[in-house]
C-alpha cells in the first residue's frame, strides 16, 4: 500500500539506493578514493551555503533528514594532509541532479497543472564537476577555503513554444556556475561559533516568460551551537540569499531570502536514544517548518 507502490502499478515495489560504494588507498600522506561516493562541504543547518557538491533527494520531502538526502555519486577524490593543512581535489565526471517526487505519488506536486510538457535540451557540453578546497584544524577549530565548478542541482526551465493542443513545451537545461566559499568554526568553551560564505556565479532564474535569467548570487550563514558537554546541544543559525542585480522580472524569488533556524539535539539511555527538535523560519516569503525526530 506504499504511495510510491501504487504510482509504478504494482503491490511490492523493490528498490536499491547505493549511496556509498568506493576503494581507499593511501601513499604516505595522501589518500585516494575513487568509487559511488558522499562529498560533504559545509555545516550549515538552514541552507545549502557550501554543501552543493552532492544532490539531494526530496522525494518524500519532510521524511528523508538531510544526512539521509544526500544522493551519492561517482567521484575521484584526492586528499593531500600536511602541517599547513589538508587539500583535498575532486572530480565527477557524470553528477546527478536533485531527486522530486514522481508523478502520482503522495508528494507530486506539478506547478502548471498539467499543462506543460518536457523536453531535455541536446547538448555536446561537458558536464563534468571538479573542484579543491583547503582545510586547516586548530584544535577544535578550523577554517576552509574552497573553490569548483558545478553543475546546478536543479536543471533550469525555458519555455521554447506551445504544442498543437497549447500545452507550454519546457525545455531542461544543465546550467554550470561556480562557486568560491569560505567557512570557520571557533570553539570557546561550550560555544561553537561558526559561519559560512559562498559566491555562485552565475545562477540561473526565469523571468514572466520562462526564459532563463542569470545572475550572481551571495549566500551566507551565521550560527552559534551551546553543548552542555554531550548529552543537550542547542543551535541557532542565520541564513540570508542575496541576488545580485535582482529586479522584479525575476519570478518566484526575492532580492534576500532569510531563515532563522533553531537546533535542539538531547541524547538518553547512554546516547541509545536521540530525541532532535528543528524550526525554520523563512521570510519575506512567510514560512515555519518544524521537525521533531
Amino acid at each position: 500500500n506504499d504511495h510510491r507502490a501504487k504510482a509504478a502499478d504494482k503491490s511490492l515495489l523493490r528498490e536499491t539506493k547505493t549511496r556509498e560504494a568506493f576503494l581507499q588507498a593511501s601513499i604516505g600522506n595522501t589518500s585516494i578514493k575513487v568509487g559511488r561516493q558522499i562529498l560533504i562541504w559545509g555545516e550549515s543547518d538552514g541552507g545549502a551555503i557550501t554543501d552543493v557538491i552532492s544532490p539531494r533527494d526530496y522525494s518524500e520531502l519532510f521524511f528523508i533528514s538531510l544526512e539521509e538526502s544526500r544522493i551519492g555519486q561517482e567521484i575521484l577524490l584526492v586528499d593531500q594532509f600536511s602541517d599547513w593543512g589538508d587539500v583535498s581535489l575532486f572530480y565527477i565526471p557524470n553528477p546527478g541532479f536533485n531527486a522530486y517526487p514522481k508523478e502520482d505519488t503522495a508528494y507530486y506536486y506539478d506547478p502548471f497543472n498539467g499543462q506543460a510538457v518536457y523536453r531535455d535540451a541536446t547538448s555536446d557540453e561537458s558536464i563534468e564537476e571538479f573542484g579543491v578546497r583547503w582545510k586547516k584544524t586548530f584544535g577544535k577549530s578550523d577554517i576552509s577555503v574552497m573553490a569548483a565548478s558545478l553543475m546546478e542541482n536543479d536543471k533550469a526551465f525555458e519555455l521554447a513554444g506551445y504544442t498543437s493542443g497549447g500545452e507550454m513545451i519546457l525545455v531542461k537545461h544543465k546550467e554550470r556556475y561556480s562557486m568560491k566559499g569560505f567557512a570557520a568554526n571557533f570553539v570557546k568553551g561550550n560555544f561553537l561559533y561558526k559561519g559560512e560564505l559562498a559566491l555562485k556565479s552565475p545562477r540561473s532564474f526565469n523571468n514572466a516568460s520562462y526564459q532563463i535569467v542569470k545572475r550572481d548570487v551571495l549566500d551566507a550563514a551565521l550560527g552559534l551551537e551551546y553543548s552542555s558537554g554531550g548529552s543537550t546541544t542547542i543551535g541557532l543559525e542565520m541564513v540570508n540569499s542575496h541576488i545580485y542585480k535582482w529586479s522584479e522580472e525575476l519570478i518566484g524569488t526575492d532580492e534576500n531570502s532569510r531563515s532563522i533556524v533553531f537546533v535542539l539535539n538531547r541524547t538518553f539511555l547512554n546516547d541509545t536514544l536521540s530525541v532532535d527538535w528543528m524550526s525554520n523560519y523563512t521570510f519575506p516569503r512567510e514560512a515555519w517548518f518544524h521537525s521533531l525526530r
